[in-house]
Parts: structure tokens; C-alpha cells; sequence
């Protein structure tokens, strides 16, 4: 059964097993990582029940024994001008050490490799890092400025790692760090971050890099004023081949340069913005004067409008009064012409009918009657109002003879008195 040594002590050794069981055993000039063989030991029951329920817990809380220890899972890279790579598995434990550039390839050579791998990162970076400055590539009296980058399978894990790192190397150069104004020598001033795979797989697949120098080179060219898509290969290669150092600094000058120009800006925006405050509070107050003579336009125009629509209703008052009056005066009128007309019209209709019936009687000649018998009363009386006609007594009989009765209409004429003529 394979077994991974995970701890060195004097005289043991600590090994994880295939089955995911810790096993104390005797130091055979073990080191760390070492992958041995054991001899399977026959265990009773109760204890291998044992040793299977903490394998069972083991692997389910992310995988344990040989392949979860000697596998990878996470990516550390350190970037002075040397540039040199770090494998770790899922315990942050380093399986294998990569050189990416030839400074890379000198200072790993000189490292005691055992002292690195299955350590912390953290401890190995230590190691790398004494070994740069014994190597000289920290001059004396100046600053370690150095890139650091994360990834992993878990971009979450990769944030804590580089977390972890930037801790653990502040709290071994307690006099670095965060202070950039702080020009002390020796001080060490890094940029330690996460990256996600994408960048990781362009960095060595297209640039022969690592991510963080990478980034690293972004920012210079971002603080030239440039765009990272415009820049050709070949001058890519020459910005690959800067010192982390040399790349740093000209990013932080290139930002001074840029702020020097922009406190000035300050300043003239300061006394430009204290001359536009005056004047914004003059234009404020004229605003409000207008404002305010606005709100009494509108108010007078409100009260005028007030005014004409109050005028025009008077009016428009006025004017029905005045076609109710003419509509009654009117209507007066035709009343006094209908009943003028109707009067007339009866007037007319009763003349009308008079005269038809005048023209509907036609005067008749009343039938002769014989004269009535007088009485000798009547005949003296009648002598007494005609003493004339009683002078001349053959006058009258001249004229009764020769008269003829009176006739009253033609009717009687042709009728009666033709009859009695018969």
C-alpha cells in the first residue's frame, strides 16, 4: 500500500496512506513527499471500523490520502526579474518548483530544493526570497519589489491564498510594506493578487510568462498612455525581459507624472472654483430676482386673465339678458300680430258671410192681396188725415183703376199674381 510522507520528525516519520489514515512510522532518512511502500498490518475489527468512518469523513471534506496529497490544485508565482512558478496541492503544500526564466533557472539552483518542496508556500517563498537577496538581485540600500500571484480550481481559494501570503510576508518584514511614500532601504514592497486560469493559461501559453509579470506589464503600459492591444511583439519581448524592479518604477513615475499635472489642475480648480462659487452665488441671486419677478408676471397676468374672463361673463350676461328681452319683445309681437290677424280674419269671415247671404235672398213681388174690408171707422179716420184726397174723389179712382196692385218680386209676379191674373 503506497503512503506519502508528510512530516519528518528525528526519529519518525508521519505518512498518509491510500485508505486516508495518518500512520506514526520509524524515520528511514524520510523527507517530505516521499512516497513510500507499507506493509498492510491486519487490524481488528473495531479499529479498522474506526480508521474506515474517519476515511469516509476525510474524503468527503475534499479527498485525502496519496493523489489528494500529491496532486495539484493551486498556482503560486514570484516575480523579481527572476520569475519562478510554484505547484501546490489542495493543502498548500509545494509539490514542484518551475524556473520560467533564466534568473529563474540560477536562483532555483543554487536552492536546496528540499527545503521547499511539501513546505507551506509561504515558507518556500521565505526561502526564495533569502536566496534573491544573497544572490544580489536586491541591491543593498534598496527596495524588494516583487510581484506575487494566485490561481487555482477555486478562484475563492486563490483570493484567500494570496490573502494568506501577503500576511505572512508583512509579518516577516514588519518594516514594509503598505507604505509606498516610505523610502527606507531593504523595505519590501510587493503587489500580491489572484488571477483566474484564463490569464494564467495566455500568460504561458502565449507570452512564455508568468500571469504576474504579466500584469505587471499591463500597468506600464497603461500608464504610458498606451493600449495593451496596439503594442507589437517585438516590443513586447523587450517589456518581458524588464525587472520587475526597473517595470515598477516606471509605473509609479509615469503615475507621479500624471498626478503632478493634475494637483496643479487642483490648485487652479481651486481658485477657479472659489471665482465660479462667487460668481454661482451672484447668478443665484440674480436668478432669484427673476425668479421672483417672474412670480409676480404670472400673478399679474393671473389677475388681469381674472379680470377679462370676469369682464367677458359680465358681458356675455349682458347679452343673454338682452336676447331673453329681444326673444320676449318678439314673441310680444307675433302674439299682438296673430291676434290682429285673428281679428281681422273674423271680421273679414263675418263680412264675408253677410254678404253671401244678401246675395243668397233674392227680393220676390208680393202677391196681390185684396184690400182689406175698412171698417166706417177706419174709412172716417183715414178721411180725416186726407182732407186733400177727399177734395178729389176721381182722382184717386182714376188712378186705382188705371193701377195696377203693388208687386213685391218677380216670384210673386210669375207665381201668385200670374195665378190670380188666371
Amino acid at each position: 500500500m503506497k503512503a506519502v510522507v508528510v512530516e519528518v520528525r528525528e526519529a519518525s516519520a508521519v505518512v498518509l496512506s491510500d485508505d486516508g489514515i495518518f500512520t506514526e512510522v520509524k524515520n528511514r532518512d524520510y523527507r517530505k513527499g516521499q512516497v513510500i511502500i507499507m506493509k498492510e498490518k491486519k487490524r481488528n475489527a473495531k479499529k479498522m471500523a474506526v480508521c474506515a468512518a474517519c476515511a469516509a469523513v476525510l474524503c468527503a471534506a475534499g479527498g485525502t490520502g496519496v493523489w489528494a496529497y500529491t496532486s495539484p490544485y493551486s498556482y503560486v508565482s514570484l516575480d523579481v526579474n527572476p520569475s519562478i512558478e510554484y505547484t501546490l496541492n489542495r493543502f498548500d503544500k509545494v509539490l514542484k518548483v518551475r524556473a520560467v526564466n533564466d534568473d529563474g533557472e540560477r536562483v532555483l539552483a543554487r536552492v536546496n530544493l528540499d527545503e521547499i518542496t511539501y513546505q507551506d508556500i509561504e515558507e518556500a517563498l521565505l526561502v526564495t526570497i533569502d536566496q534573491l537577496v544573497e544572490d544580489e538581485f536586491f541591491q543593498d540600500g534598496e527596495e524588494k519589489d516583487m510581484v506575487i500571484s494566485t490561481s487555482g480550481k477555486s478562484d475563492e481559494k486563490a483570493e484567500q491564498l494570496a490573502q494568506r501570503i501577503e500576511n505572512k510576508l508583512k509579518e516577516e518584514n514588519p518594516d514594509d510594506a503598505d507604505d509606498k511614500e516610505d523610502d527606507d532601504p531593504d523595505d519590501l514592497h510587493m503587489e500580491c493578487f489572484a488571477v483566474g486560469r484564463e490569464r494564467v493559461e495566455e500568460a504561458k501559453n502565449v507570452w512564455h510568462t508568468t500571469p504576474g509579470r504579466l500584469n505587471l506589464i499591463q500597468k506600464l503600459i497603461a500608464s504610458r498612455g498606451d493600449e495593451f492591444e496596439d503594442i507589437q511583439e517585438e516590443e513586447m519581448e523587450e517589456l518581458l525581459k524588464m525587472p520587475v524592479k526597473d517595470i515598477m518604477e516606471e509605473v509609479n513615475e509615469n503615475r507621479k507624472n500624471a498626478k503632478a499635472p493634475a494637483e496643479d489642475d487642483d490648485t487652479d480648480k481651486e481658485d477657479q472654483t472659489e471665482e465660479d462659487e462667487t460668481t454661482a452665488a451672484d447668478e443665484k441671486e440674480n436668478e432669484k430676482a427673476e425668479k421672483k419677478a417672474e412670480l409676480e408676471a404670472e400673478k399679474a397676468k393671473r389677475e388681469s386673465e381674472r379680470e377679462e374672463s370676469k369682464a367677458v361673463k359680465e358681458s356675455e350676461k349682458e347679452e343673454r339678458l338682452e336676447e331673453k328681452a329681444d326673444r320676449k319683445t318678439e314673441k310680444e309681437s307675433e302674439k299682438a300680430a296673430e291676434k290682429k290677424e285673428k281679428d281681422e280674419n273674423k271680421k273679414n269671415s263675418k263680412n264675408n258671410g253677410k254678404g253671401q247671404t244678401d246675395a243668397a235672398v233674392v227680393p220676390t213681388t208680393a202677391a196681390p192681396t185684396e184690400a182689406p174690408t175698412e171698417t166706417p171707422a177706419a174709412e172716417e179716420t183715414k178721411k180725416k188725415e186726407k182732407p186733400e184726397k177727399a177734395a178729389k174723389p176721381d182722382k184717386p179712382e182714376k188712378e186705382e183703376k188705371g193701377q195696377n196692385p203693388p208687386q213685391k218680386d218677380a216670384g210673386d209676379k210669375n207665381g201668385k199674381g200670374n195665378s190670380k191674373k188666371k
